[in-house]
């Protein structure tokens, strides 16, 4: 019996220092490599990424180079889509790698269940100390909420991954939002969901993913993350879960209890902000699996995460959604 093709969809924009291992871990998968296809959508990088690509067109048979000139993710996202001819689409960043089993266990497990969306844990990897640092937060319910696919090994329904979708998914529901920069699966599972659509997180299908691994970048990514996710709030109410305005609240309450203090004349307030929160960190500071010096620097680096989100969700509240 003919196995059912697979197609792996790769927004890559300057990924050469990483293009490479992924392909290379998709080359290593134990599904027969003529039944998956994949599609690198290539923004119009200036490194080389898409020449490092074309490399592996030995290699993986059908395996092709698309240009993306619009340059943004959901427009790659969106281009591979069109392009595929699989009836499973995956979609992996430039940056990260899958085991061999990987395209396998996602074809066994849309079988076995009654699923629309299928994604694994997303394990994070990060290079140097500060990025090791970065990665092992991010895998901690108390940072990220209750974003099961950072950190949950239990397999069942969830309300977003960014994993694998049946081709007809796309037929019923559309395609990705291009006016979204980011955020932009949250939204299409959410309009998947309003559908009656099924969304599984299945663990075993784990995603090695590269974190950025220095302070600045991490901010900036929160601070858009936490922009945006105002954005697809109001254009899908229910794209985004309480989770995602929690660093707002906070924001908000250091801001409000501070004002509150030098009114009142007393550091009351703002004592009844922080106590609780500095038990959030405290938790992530004992339960993070990090070497002990490495754990101190949680208790900065965690609240800067946590603020460059919620100012960027304040900012959002604040501005009108980007055009073009």
């Amino acid at each position: 019996m003919l196995l059912p093709l697979v197609t792996i969809v790769v927004p890559a924009r300057n990924e050469a220092a990483h293009i490479a291992e992924l392909l290379r871990s998709i080359a290593a998968s134990d599904y027969p490599l003529d039944r998956i296809e994949v599609l690198v959508v290539d923004g119009m990088s200036t490194d080389g990424t898409a020449e490092i690509a074309r490399k592996f067109e030995g290699v993986l048979p059908n395996l092709r180079v698309i240009a993306n000139p619009s340059r943004i993710t959901p427009a790659a996202f969106n281009t591979g889509i069109r392009a595929s001819s699989g009836r499973y689409i995956s979609i992996l960043s430039g940056h990260s790698m899958i085991d061999p089993s990987y395209v396998r266990e996602t074809v066994d497990a849309f079988e076995r269940l009654d699923a629309d969306v299928l994604g694994g844990r997303l394990i994070n990897v990060g290079h140097g100390v500060f990025g090791r640092i970065v990665a092992a937060m991010l895998e901690s319910p108390f940072v990220v909420g209750n974003a099961k696919f950072r950190y949950s090994d239990v397999e069942g329904p969830v309300d977003t991954v960014l994993g694998t979708y049946r081709r007809e998914v796309f037929e019923r529901v559309g395609l990705f939002d291009q006016r979204l920069l980011r955020n932009q699966d949250n939204e299409l599972n959410a309009r998947i969901r309003k559908a009656g659509g099924t969304i599984y997180l299945v663990p075993k299908l784990a995603v090695w993913y590269c974190v950025r691994s220095t302070l600045p970048g991490v901010l900036k990514q929160f601070f858009g993350n936490g922009r945006w996710a105002v954005h697809v709030a109001r254009m899908n109410r229910t794209a985004m879960s309480i989770r995602h305005f929690a660093p707002a609240m906070l924001v908000a309450g250091i801001i409000g209890a501070s004002i509150s203090s030098l009114v009142l004349n007393t550091v009351v307030p703002l004592v009844f902000v922080s106590i609780p929160y500095a038990l959030v960190v405290a938790a992530t500071v004992a339960t993070v699996r990090l070497r002990r010096f490495e754990r101190l620097a949680v208790i900065v680096v965690q609240p800067l995460l946590h603020l460059a989100y919620g100012f960027g969700s304040l900012i959002g509240l604040l501005t009108r959604l980007p055009r073009g």
